[in-house]
């Protein structure tokens, strides 16, 4: 077991009320910026030793609302008299002496005089330690020092320097050492509404509303023709309401390629680029505007004699209409969801 987890699971043990203080190490990493814990939860455990060996306590680093959370818990009878804390990109811009021992009283975050508290934490603002999302992961160096004391039953106190585990910040000085961690934006929030439109192509030259057809019809969309033989492009238009494309959104395209009584009919959204899917496609092809219903056209896509529904991962279908001559027309619906 790590060190740190050990020590964890002791404090967990105790009567100070730490198992409910740490719940939070058991969350599992949100999107937005958090720590990388050693466990895959938002939260790094160190273990604080007293005297180079003795198991004090435990550090917890965690992110709440934009700021770097540190916290020193204490065990087994351990008690701050002060804390210091310094967070960095670069060992070397920790305030040290001349030769490399580190200078707690010079650290960034100090306590004061906190004699007796098992408890205590600094908040550090990410954006003061050059960190925000979205942006590349940051591994930063941490040197958590502490000063404790120990209190005996005869009267007695013992007092000991304390640091977290890690390796020793020089070689040759004293044992403080230093600790490193991650901070990410974890993933992002894949999270996405969409909003479902109709959808009906129009072609620049040869198209002609609904409305103007025989009949009465009074939906939007338009049918496209006389077409001859040959490419054909319209543009894919969804919530144009009565016919006006400037209340509407460009939303793909529909090609039509005509030849040897074979018309070859594919839509196509913009969905590699804008994420726009389609749903349904509804395709009239034939010598006339639109089909009929009991003598009158009708403008109803489940009238149209090609229809497909499509998977919500796919941005295009293909018709395949066979048995035609002379000149075509084709009215073309799509059913598309649209990123909001």
């Amino acid at each position: 077991m790590h060190a740190s987890e050990s020590v964890f699971r002791s404090l967990a043990r105790t009567t100070l009320g730490v198992a409910a203080a740490l719940a939070v190490t058991s969350s599992v990493a949100l999107a937005g910026p958090s720590v990388v814990g050693d466990d895959g939860s938002d939260t790094k455990l160190l273990t604080l030793y007293a005297g180079q060996s003795i198991e004090a306590g435990v550090v917890s680093l965690s992110v709440d609302e934009g700021d770097l959370v540190v916290r020193y818990l204490t065990l087994n009878g351990w008690e701050l008299t002060e804390a210091h804390l310094w967070v960095g990109l670069a060992l070397a811009d920790m305030p040290t002496t001349r030769q490399g021992n580190p200078i707690p009283g010079q650290f960034p975050h100090t306590s004061g005089d906190i004699t007796g508290r098992t408890d205590w934490t600094f908040r550090i603002p990410l954006a003061s330690l050059g960190f925000s999302c979205p942006g590349p992961d940051l591994t930063y160096y941490l040197a958590a020092h502490a000063a404790l004391r120990k209190l005996g039953e005869d009267g007695s106190v013992r007092t000991e320097t304390g640091w977290t585990e890690g390796s020793r910040i020089t070689a040759k000085g004293n044992w403080a050492t230093y600790s490193s961690f991650t901070v990410t934006c974890g993933p992002p929030d894949d999270t996405v509404t969409y909003r479902t439109e109709t959808a009906w192509g129009w072609h620049e030259e040869l198209s002609t509303p609904f409305t103007e057809l025989e009949g009465n019809l009074n939906n939007w969309g338009w049918t496209n023709g006389p077409l001859g033989e040959g490419t054909h492009r319209l543009e894919l238009w969804a919530a144009a309401g009565r016919n006006d494309r400037e209340v509407g959104q460009h939303v793909g395209w529909v090609t039509v390629v005509y030849a040897n009584g074979t018309a070859t009919v594919t839509f196509e959204t913009f969905h590699d680029d804008a994420g726009i899917a389609l749903h349904e496609a509804h395709l009239h092809v034939g010598a006339e505007a639109l089909p009929r219903r009991q003598g009158d056209f009708t403008s109803a896509p489940g009238r149209f004699g090609s229809v497909a529904e499509v998977p919500d991962t796919a941005g295009s279908h293909t018709f395949v209409v066979t048995g035609l001559s002379g000149e075509i027309y084709v009215a073309a619906h799509a059913v598309v969801a649209i990123p909001e």
